[in-house]
């Protein structure tokens, strides 16, 4: 907003040169400049730790389209307070983490927008009565909800391409060689949170690797975690890297699926070290032979299961007229 009279004393505004400023509404009687005044707001990117956005449905918001948590800043409180406020009054989930992303003009109101990420641990969902509903989404799925070009679509294409590009960075190297000795691994089910924030990481990794998510759709559904009694997890300390897990196929046969070790961890034969251990786990439960799809952009993937010893095989069920799609087979 540009002031035309003083708001202190009411006097007509006049024009005037102030410094680097330039020309600017100016009060004489007050003898101060009458600088522009625009609202403040935030918006963020709710993520829990699972690796799902929330997005909300606000009809006097559209009627179309989902969009982020969003508020005006209140006098008195900082940006940052405002996203933890607006969050649990919203959708009742309460603030772990926050990162500063950017700032957005908003030109239709004339508004700046901060944006921001907002880690949360899930929880049950309470909405105020502005909010119609509310869901979680995977990242990788959030963007076709919202309007494209938006900038609630804008913040979480930023934090996606931020997530994604350090998804695919193998060369990271946070991870030092002499920390090897520190990987632990666990047992566990398809319901372990850690395994679940893996494999969306691993799902966020592959849409980057074959050039979208809309590439992958035959696979969602293919790709779920029910059903899933046998996981495995490397940890530092309390710190999950990577996972893999056995989901039965048939009465002989067993799939290995969700084979994910996060990018600083690499080159250190954690997947290696997961595979060989779920061979072992094959055997037990009496399985002859372990079955494995992936496809021909995994290059690294390919190496490795080729290196222990997988063999290419026609595709087997589901994968059957999935010309993408590379099936391995391994006797125990």
């Amino acid at each position: 907003m540009r002031f035309q009279y003083c708001p202190k004393c009411g006097t007509k505004a006049i024009m005037k040169v102030i410094g680097d400023e330039g020309e600017m509404p100016y009060c004489p009687q007050c003898e101060a400049p009458l600088w522009d005044l625009f609202p403040v707001s935030i918006i963020c990117t709710v993520l829990n730790e699972y690796g799902e956005v929330a997005l909300l449905r606000q009809d006097y918001v559209s009627k179309t389209n989902y969009v982020c948590v969003a508020g005006f800043v209140k006098a008195g409180e900082t940006a940052e307070d405002a996203v933890t406020r607006e969050v649990f009054e919203e959708i009742g989930q309460t603030v772990v983490k926050l990162d500063y992303v950017r700032s957005y003009y908003y030109e239709k109101k004339d508004m700046m927008m901060l944006g921001f990420l907002a880690r949360v641990k899930k929880t049950e969902f309470i909405t105020s009565g502005e909010v119609d509903s509310v869901e979680w989404f995977l990242l990788s799925e959030a963007l076709e909800k919202l309007r494209v070009g938006g900038i609630a679509w804008q913040l979480v294409a930023e934090i996606g391409n931020r997530v994604a590009g350090a998804l695919v960075d193998h060369s990271a190297g946070a991870f030092a060689l002499e920390d090897y000795h520190k990987i632990t691994y666990r047992n566990t089910d398809g319901t372990n949170p850690d395994f679940v924030q893996l494999s969306n990481f691993l799902e966020t990794y592959l849409n980057q690797v074959v050039g979208g998510a809309e590439k992958r759709q035959a696979y969602k559904s293919l790709n779920a975690l029910d059903g899933i009694h046998e996981v495995l997890l490397a940890y530092e300390g309390e710190h999950a890297v990577g996972c893999a897990c056995l989901k039965p196929h048939s009465e002989n046969a067993v799939m290995l699926k969700r084979v994910f070790v996060r990018p600083e961890y690499r080159g250190h034969h954690i997947s290696r070290e997961l595979l060989t251990c779920l061979e072992v786990r094959a055997r037990e439960l009496g399985y002859q032979q372990i079955l494995l799809q992936t496809r021909a952009e995994c290059t690294v993937a390919v190496k490795l299961y080729e290196s222990l010893g997988y063999e290419r095989v026609p595709n087997f069920p589901p994968y059957e007229g999935m010309s993408e799609a590379l099936c391995y087979r391994k006797k125990l």
